[in-house]
């Protein structure tokens, strides 16, 4: 207080009122900023409620996305599952109606058979039927005549010994007519049992049928419930090979010639076929040449699938046309003793396991004519050949070529068979 008054008192200067005023100008100058400011300030205060809220909200939100998610997390789980067990549904699906193919196919032979067994049948049965009513007739007229010859006896006839005569040959008729009633008879219940199993077999064809039926209803339905199935599964290649083998043993007797090992013909003859192929086409009961010239592309495809051979490799070696020709030479007799156990001619390329007429074209054209050649070319050099040729060149694997050309031209023959048969489609099964 003594200070203001004492600060007061010394104003008594004209001037004083002068520093009063910028005393007062400068409070004003200093009140108006922190006037603005508080303004300020409070709208910015609000302006945070107002995001703290909205964030609030979105974080709210946010959580309630999150939770979304985590349930689509477990449906989409629950789907895989259920898209699981279809996959082995269908896979099941598709063995059974295999296997079904297999047994309807069987199932028609016998019926076939038991056809044919019955025509047969009816046909003796015919035959018998004629045979036993002319035995007929002519007991009646034996018996007619015998009731003559006793009629005679009765008078007095001398005739006893054609009448003894007579009668012998009458029992001995009796006796064949009762030995033919008793065969009719046999086979008469031998014509029911076989009718009876005719029947038996139809109602179980008809099973099969109705069976076979309801499996490809499923297998649809079950592709129809979800429509990615049928683009997402991919079938394996131990799947896919088992099924070729069952397709393609179904369609033995029916879209080509059974055979049995017995009528084997060497299926080395045609190119592209090796030991190792032709014992996997004689697991499937193809032995001849006959059967494969009987291959159309969709078999064909099933036996590459059934064998797991390179893609197209029959179309391109053109089996069936190879084929069709041994088998002329065969039916012929101009065959002749087959590949030579020791080739002498050096220029055949396709002495070597993977190489087809083709590729050995392909291969001189690139300056590689003979086994010398070929033993001497790198695996780079042969891939070269085949890239540059297009794409159904290129998944060739030349990798065993140059060994396989090394050996002829040493004579190894025995050598170069055993490994061939190792081989499968001219590849190292262990440097694949």
């Amino acid at each position: 207080m003594d200070f203001f008054t004492q600060l007061f008192s010394e104003l008594s200067h004209p001037d004083s009122w002068k520093v009063i005023l910028f005393l007062f100008i400068a409070f004003l100058l200093g009140l108006i900023p922190w006037l603005l400011s508080r303004g300020k300030f409070r709208r910015l205060r609000e302006d945070y409620d107002r995001k703290s809220n909205e964030y609030n909200a979105l974080n709210a939100s946010y959580n309630g996305k999150v939770e979304e998610v985590s349930l689509k997390d477990a449906d989409i789980k629950k789907l895989n599952l259920e898209i699981e067990e279809l996959h082995a549904r269908i896979k099941r699906l598709e063995t059974e109606k295999g296997q079904l193919h297999g047994d309807l196919y069987s199932a028609k032979e016998t019926i076939e058979k038991l056809q044919a067994e019955l025509n047969a049948k009816g046909d003796l049965d015919a035959r018998y039927k004629a045979d036993l009513d002319a035995l007929n007739n002519q007991i009646l007229g034996l018996q007619t005549k015998n009731g003559e010859l006793e009629n005679k006896v009765t008078l007095g006839s001398s005739k006893d010994g054609e009448i003894s005569d007579l009668k012998t040959k009458i029992a001995s008729l009796r006796a064949d007519l009762d030995a033919l009633r008793h065969k009719n008879g046999q086979l008469s219940s031998d014509l029911d049992a076989s009718r009876s199993r005719g029947n038996q077999l139809e109602a179980d064809l008809e099973a099969l049928r109705n069976t076979n039926g309801q499996l490809a209803a499923d297998l649809e339905d079950c592709r129809s419930q979800k429509v990615p199935l049928a683009t997402t599964y991919e079938e394996n290649d131990e799947d896919k090979a088992a099924r070729a083998q069952a397709e393609v043993k179904a369609a033995l007797g029916s879209k080509i010639k059974s055979a049995s090992a017995d009528e084997k013909d060497d299926l080395k003859r045609i190119n592209g076929v090796g030991p190792f192929i032709e014992k996997k086409l004689n697991n499937l009961g193809i032995y001849t040449f006959e059967q494969v010239s009987q291959f159309d592309d969709d078999l064909s495809n099933k036996v590459t699938d059934a064998i797991e051979f390179f893609p197209g490799r029959i179309q391109r070696d053109d089996w069936v046309g190879q084929a069709k020709i041994l088998l002329g030479k065969k039916l012929d007799g101009t065959l002749g003793d087959g590949k030579k156990k020791n080739p002498t001619n050096s220029d055949d390329l396709k002495i070597v396991e993977g190489i087809g007429p083709k590729i050995e074209q392909l291969l001189k054209n690139a300056g590689i004519n003979n086994w010398t050649d070929l033993a001497n070319a790198s695996v780079e050099r042969l891939q070269s050949v085949l890239d540059a040729a297009g794409d159904r060149y290129r998944i060739h694997n030349p990798s065993t070529w140059a060994e396989q050309a090394e050996m002829a031209v040493k004579g190894q023959w025995e050598k170069l068979e055993e490994y061939q048969d190792y081989l499968s489609g001219g590849i190292d099964p262990n440097k694949k």
